[in-house]
């Protein structure tokens, strides 16, 4: 079955096979598939931080910290950062 996560899986095979599960999981246990979802993201945003020197970790390790920080925000398409001015 073809899978809306395909992109990732050369790439990002580990990051590939949460997203899956997640897809999989839509309608039989949406619940299981939110986390999926939520554990998946976090894990792309650790990569992201791992691998990429221009963002500045915040002083928290958790999703709202790292997804709030200046330093990833400024690197968002502008209107996707939650900011009203961008």
């Amino acid at each position: 079955m073809t899978s809306n996560f395909d992109f990732l899986s050369n790439q990002f095979p580990q990051l590939h096979n949460y997203a899956k599960e997640a897809e999989s999981l839509t309608y039989s246990a949406p619940r299981a598939s939110c986390f999926y979802a939520r554990f998946t993201l976090e894990q792309a945003v650790y990569w992201l931080y791992d691998n990429e020197p221009y963002l500045n970790p915040p002083y928290e390790n958790n999703l709202g910290a790292l997804i709030h920080e200046q330093t990833f925000k400024d690197n968002l398409k502008p209107g996707w950062g939650g900011d009203d001015s961008d």
